[in-house]
């Protein structure tokens, strides 16, 4: 598929062209067959614009809500009455069939069943980047979403702390205060009223009142609930309620709104300070000192208070966060202002140059015990006209309870529950400190695992596991890693020098400590040994590659009954080379969940005689399904991944008869640099392999040259450069014209719509045998296999080869 103007050919090209019984269109870029009247189509890349508009969207600095609506602007432009939705809002199966969907994010993209057609090869994936781009814009509104909701909790939270520390001495100023706050948070109406005077206040509020619980309803007309407030009726409803207390609070609006769980507990938190305000108002009319007032208000929050001055010394502070900074309040306006306050300056420095009044974070607070105290800490910048006698207003929370139940999830995502050893998060974890370094890697597994569980049940195979990792833990130095990677398998990662040679010593050792004594199960003893494959590494960020030589050369003890098989080690040079599988490449494994890929070999027949010339690599997936790993890896942006796993596959290929044919997905400059590096370190063969290169995939004048140059590169190495063609329309043979591959592929699989007589077959001989390539053809039926063995194309192509 070529994009650009391409040039008129040559009249050596158009001369090879008519003996394929093609003609050229001089005012189109398309060929056409001579003796038929069906048009072969050269793909032009009609919706490269709408690609590049979709990126412009996606790029744009303007509103989330603007690059939504524009995005389905163009989608319902390109695919009539079609809809971007999320989940199954808003449409009926029964008359909507999905065109294409991203199932990561839950988008869809929908058309009316009346108006379904089969779509394009062009345009499949148009409509799969519209649902990949809709669905990254909705994360985007997610995200957004959450963001301001931390935002107007915070501001709720402050103003609602702000307005109480100035509060009077009337209970109708402190409801008129706290709705005016709602109100600027939510835009929307507010009502703040005693449960037993709603009747007073509003329809909502009495609503609320019979309700008696708190909730939100987004749209209450859905819910057959009618609420008719100013002559409208409203839509959608906050209400938090608080019997206990006797107090309630409702947010309404005439329109839709996007309320959830979220803005409803922050209502919930404004409900829990204004009925502190009420207790504060009511022990105010009592006392009117203003000391008291103040130490009545801090009293009766459970949040921690400090109000500090522009000299940086606290004056205000509650019992509560005199209990999370480990001093009473009159310390901490006293004698411990200063030793306490540096715990913030960092914070007061950053306000002091930031347009934003406040800032929110999560943070472990010093006692005077040394003791961590896990905190959530707010600090607002109060403006000097707002009558107050502190600079800045810290709020603290305890989040103890969170912090340790974070630390437990933590502990849990990388330690094995039944050992308490590392398991294969916390292995990578910790091999971050041993990068670039010489490790010894130990891979233990227990043998005859599964009969000791079926003798013994699994209580007793519990017990084999965990005297086996109390064995290790004993057996292995403190710096040492131990991890428990499965069932019954164990490694064991330790630092030591390149000059190290003591590695079949340490693992009998390490094998010793577990095999000297039985394990005791109940009343009886049992006798437990393990298989020991071990091996001298430089782990550069790939657990898979480094634990790979050790695997092998356990797996190779068991099978022959042996304890330890040393993979490399003593008796070798201690190797650093780089590894050779990419980090990211088992991302792509995962990616099909429980599929694993293999390699899978298609050989190469001489049509001559018939013995086989080489073989071509290719990569399936073990439980067969209808998308190959090549569609997959195209459909996921996975060319990186798939690329490195089929030069996974290639490195570990037994030597064969002939070459070696790889394929890789669309290459660049990078993976032959990569080829260079192999050959140079005696990896690969560059005599045994073939570079397949696909002309379809060639979709650009600059792709073109850039193969040109892989394909260059890659001669000059010694390696055997194949293009695979697969229609012969123009661009294809433009493209063999300028990579002068050593052999050409054809692939006569697609030629679906072609006769094969004689002289399409004497066409595509003359044309390789003018190119001065070797020819090879894929999928060829019988009749034109038997073409290829009459005496006149044996002459042309006397090396050509087949794939059946």
């Amino acid at each position: 598929m070529l994009t650009n103007h391409q040039p008129e050919p040559s009249r050596h090209i158009r001369s090879l062209i008519a003996k394929l019984g093609l003609a050229h269109d001089p005012r189109s870029t398309s060929w056409k067959h001579n003796t038929r009247r069906t048009r072969v189509v050269v793909i032009v890349s009609e919706h490269s614009s709408i690609f590049r508009e979709i990126s412009a969207i996606l790029g744009s600095l303007h509103p989330l809500e603007e690059r939504v609506k524009h995005l389905e602007r163009l989608c319902a432009q390109c695919f009539n009455g079609s809809q971007l939705v999320t989940g199954s809002q808003g449409f009926d199966p029964e008359d909507y069939v999905q065109l294409a969907a991203n199932h990561q994010r839950g988008s869809q993209l929908i058309v009316p069943r009346d108006q379904l057609r089969e779509l394009s090869d062009g345009e499949a994936p148009l409509a799969q980047a519209f649902i990949d781009a809709y669905a990254l814009l909705m994360h985007q509104r997610e995200v957004e979403h959450d963001r301001n909701s931390a935002t107007l909790e915070i501001h709720a939270t402050n103003q609602m702390i702000m307005a109480l520390l100035g509060l009077g001495k009337s209970t109708t100023d402190w409801q008129r205060v706290t709705e005016g706050i709602l109100e600027r948070l939510f835009g929307a109406a507010a009502h703040v009223f005693a449960l037993d005077r709603a009747s007073e206040t509003s329809p909502v509020a009495v609503w609320a009142t019979k309700v008696g619980q708190t909730l939100f309803l987004c749209d209450l007309l859905d819910h057959g609930i009618t609420i008719i407030e100013n002559g409208k009726p409203l839509r959608s409803v906050l209400a938090a309620i608080d019997r206990s207390a006797g107090y309630g609070m409702t947010i309404s609006t005439t329109t839709i709104h996007d309320f959830d769980a979220t803005t409803l507990a922050i209502l919930k938190d404004c409900l829990r300070i204004y009925i502190a305000g009420i207790a504060v108002v009511k022990h105010a009319q009592h006392r009117q000192n203003e000391d008291s007032l103040a130490s009545a208000i801090l009293s009766n929050l459970d949040i921690g208070v400090l109000g500090v001055n522009e000299d940086g010394r606290i004056v205000l502070a509650n019992r509560q966060a005199g209990g999370l900074l480990g001093h009473s309040p009159s310390e901490l306006v006293g004698s411990q202002s200063r030793a306490v306050i540096t715990q913030f300056q960092e914070y007061f420095s950053l306000l002091g140059s930031s347009p934003t009044p406040w800032l929110a974070t999560n943070a472990l607070l010093r006692k005077p015990s040394g003791k961590p105290q896990p905190a959530s800490v707010s600090v607002r910048r109060v403006e000097t006209d707002a009558g107050a006698n502190f600079r800045y207003l810290i709020t603290l929370v305890d989040t103890t309870r969170s912090h340790l139940e974070l630390e437990e999830w933590r502990w849990h995502a990388t330690h094995d529950p039944l050992t308490g050893l590392l398991n294969r998060n916390g292995l990578a974890h910790e091999l971050q400190r041993l990068a670039d370094q010489p490790v010894m890697v130990l891979f233990l597994d227990i043998n005859r695992f599964k009969t000791i569980n079926d003798l013994l049940g699994h209580r007793g195979g519990d017990r084999v596991i965990t005297t086996v990792a109390q064995r290790l833990i004993t057996g292995t130095k403190p710096t040492d890693i131990v991890a428990r990677v499965g069932g019954d398998e164990f490694v064991i990662v330790g630092s030591v020098s390149e000059q190290f040679r003591g590695l079949r010593r340490v693992a009998q050792r390490i094998l010793g400590s577990i095999t000297a004594q039985p394990v005791e199960i109940g009343d009886r003893q049992l006798a437990v040994s393990v298989s020991v494959g071990a091996a001298l590494e430089t782990f550069h960020g790939s657990i898979d590659a480094l634990l790979d030589r050790a695997d092998h050369a356990m797996y190779g003890a068991k099978q022959e009954g042996q304890n330890l098989r040393i993979a490399r080690g003593d008796e070798e040079r201690f190797s650093s080379d780089t590894q050779l599988i990419d980090p990211n490449l088992f991302d792509f494994l995962r990616a099909r969940d429980a599929y694993q890929i293999v390699a899978e070999e298609a050989p190469w027949i001489r049509v001559a005689d018939g013995t086989v010339a080489g073989i071509d690599l290719s990569l399936a997936w073990q439980d067969p399904i209808q998308e190959t790993p090549r569609d997959y890896a195209i459909r996921n942006h996975l060319r990186d991944e798939y690329n490195w796993l089929l030069l996974h596959h290639l490195l570990r290929r037994q030597a064969v008869h002939g070459t070696i044919g790889a394929s890789p997905l669309v290459p660049n400059l990078y993976f032959i640099s990569r080829i260079e590096r192999l050959c140079r370190a005696n990896y690969l063969n560059p005599s045994k392999l073939q570079l397949v290169l696909r002309s379809m995939e060639f979709t650009t004048d600059e792709l073109l040259d850039e193969g040109r140059e892989i394909a260059a590169r890659a001669q000059r190495l010694g390696i055997n450069v194949a293009l695979r063609w697969h229609s012969g329309e123009g661009g294809e043979v433009m493209s063999l014209a300028r990579l002068r591959p050593d052999q050409v592929q054809i692939d006569l699989g697609s030629w679906t719509d072609r006769t094969m007589h004689a002289e399409l077959a004497n066409g595509l001989a003359a044309f390789v045998s003018a190119l001065k390539t070797q020819s090879a053809f894929l999928h060829p039926t019988g009749k034109f296999l038997a073409l290829l063995k009459s005496t006149r194309l044996r002459e042309l192509m006397a090396d050509a080869l087949f794939q059946p």
